[in-house]
């Protein structure tokens, strides 16, 4: 839509109107005004940082003693402190570590950062000067007593009820029938009158000897798969003829029917296939023979043949 008046120019129904000049001249151009700062650029003061820790919070050489009960709901000590910590019934963060120790309240918060959670076991980790081994429970006979729901094993967190012959497990809430191996009675503070007696009913920490039947397989010793390097520099400087010499010397120390393999890299991999130990035991009686098969991909390399091909035992 546009004006009829002969003094000012064609506009569109809406536009702001040009300031007109001082001095009856022709109205004044809009000049390029400043483009506002976009509100997508990231302010650096609102990057989160990590608050400065205290003088007194901040890591030293003195050990701090502490029980593993003492942190439930406090943050552990930092994984490079020194530190001395008694099982009175809490794993040990030298043993299970989280990598948050505070959790948002609801499970909608904690999927809006994309910040993942995970737990860092090490079950065989070494222990401070002055910490007590873990204990060993024999259930070898009956098996450890667990939840018939979740399977939760036994722990001091459990309640017993039903005067010892029901406990409640801590992680579902589900009741289960004590076995009739393992009932004992309960105290009149509702405590089993053998605590004393049951490293899993006080620590937070043991370690169980179960039965075969919690085996899916003979035990066996683990493959052992090396990694040498096979580029030109590795061959001019000895490198490839010395690791080739210490494995020859290293086979002969290893437990027998230990599974060895030998993959070879530069910038492709080199799978060294065998031929199966029926056709090696024949002595050589078959055409098969041992192949090396090459993976250009190192960025994502896939394995050519079954693990049974590339290793060995010897």
């Amino acid at each position: 839509l546009s004006s009829t008046s002969g003094a000012d120019p064609p506009q569109q129904l809406g536009a702001p109107r040009a300031p007109a000049a001082r001095g009856g001249g022709a109205p004044m151009q809009p000049g390029p005004q400043p483009q506002p700062q976009s509100s997508r650029s990231i302010d650096p003061a609102q990057i989160p940082r990590p608050a400065a820790l205290p003088e007194s919070a901040a890591v030293t050489s003195e050990v701090e003693h502490l029980n593993s009960r003492d942190l439930i709901g406090r943050v552990p000590p930092g994984a490079k402190s020194p530190y001395c910590c008694q099982d009175d019934g809490n794993a040990s963060p030298r043993y299970l570590r989280f990598t948050m120790n505070t959790l948002l309240e609801t499970h909608d918060h904690m999927q809006e950062p994309n910040v993942p959670m995970t737990a860092i076991l090490q079950p065989l980790a070494p222990l401070a000067p002055g910490e007590v081994p873990v204990p060993v429970v024999d259930a070898s006979e009956h098996g450890p007593p667990r939840c018939q729901r979740c399977r939760a094993y036994m722990n001091p967190f459990v309640t017993f009820i039903d005067g010892g012959r029901t406990f409640v497990c801590n992680l579902c809430g589900s009741a289960t029938e004590v076995p009739r191996e393992y009932f004992c009675n309960l105290g009149p503070d509702g405590v089993r009158r053998d605590i004393n007696e049951r490293p899993e009913l006080l620590r937070g920490v043991c370690e169980f000897l179960v039965p075969k039947e919690y085996m899916a397989r003979p035990p066996r010793c683990p493959p052992l798969l090396f990694l040498i390097e096979a580029t030109s520099f590795s061959v001019r400087s000895g490198l490839l003829a010395n690791a080739c010499a210490i494995l020859g010397s290293l086979l002969t120390e290893l437990p027998d029917h230990t599974e060895v393999g030998v993959v070879t890299f530069d910038d492709a991999l080199h799978f060294h296939a065998l031929p199966p130990p029926d056709v090696l035991a024949a002595g050589g009686g078959s055409d098969e023979k041992a192949k090396l098969l090459v993976c250009p991909d190192a960025e994502e390399p896939c394995v050519p043949l079954p693990c049974a091909r590339l290793i060995m035992p010897v």
